[in-house]
């Protein structure tokens, strides 16, 4: 194994970016233990320290990329709440340049057999980002809220989405500043 196997933390990461290569190319019902531990070089023992099953594994990626996304957002929500388009472009583009960083994780993610799965926990994660935002409108009725709680989660997850699986190519600055333009000034104005 490439990692220190002295270090629990590095075979518990190797593990899933292993099973995150495997999944790329089969399905979640279609893994066994038996594969991954083939392909890591590790004992069964070893996976079962660090996983109770290959279910408990995929829904750890899951959260990992879920909780990478979040990590930032509050600071995305307070240039929202201050109405500041041009901070919010700068600390948006620097969120989303991150997902280079995990690229086939998230395409892994995106197109395997649980991706639905993927979508539905991404989407909850905006919503709720946004959800946060919208509590600051006073003048909007709860029920609008929430309707635009879902147009702009399902906005924003269908154009991550699309970049993502476009591989990035466009500037994050682009995918930010349209990400913008829909929340400062409306989708068509």
């Amino acid at each position: 194994m490439a990692d220190d196997p002295k270090s629990k933390h590095n075979t518990r990461e190797y593990i899933k970016k292993t099973f995150l290569a495997i999944y790329k190319n089969k399905p979640l019902g279609q893994i066994y233990i038996s594969d991954l531990i083939k392909a890591c070089s590790i004992a069964r023992g070893t996976f079962y320290f660090h996983f109770d099953n290959i279910e408990t594994l995929y829904r750890e990626c899951e959260k990992d990329i879920i909780d990478k996304m979040e990590a930032d957002l509050d600071n995305v929500v307070i240039c929202t709440v201050g109405v500041n388009e041009e901070e919010f472009t700068k600390v948006y583009t620097g969120l989303i340049k991150n997902y280079r960083d995990d690229l086939e994780a998230y395409k892994c993610l995106l197109c395997g057999s649980e991706e639905a799965s993927f979508r539905s926990a991404w989407f909850e994660s905006i919503r709720r980002n946004y959800e946060k935002t919208m509590r600051f409108s006073k003048e909007t009725s709860p029920a609008r809220r929430e309707y635009l709680t879902r147009f702009f989660a399902g906005g924003v997850l269908a154009l991550l989405s699309s970049w993502v699986l476009n591989d990035c190519r466009e500037p994050a600055e682009d995918i930010a500043s349209v990400e913008a333009q829909a929340l400062f000034n409306g989708v068509f104005k």
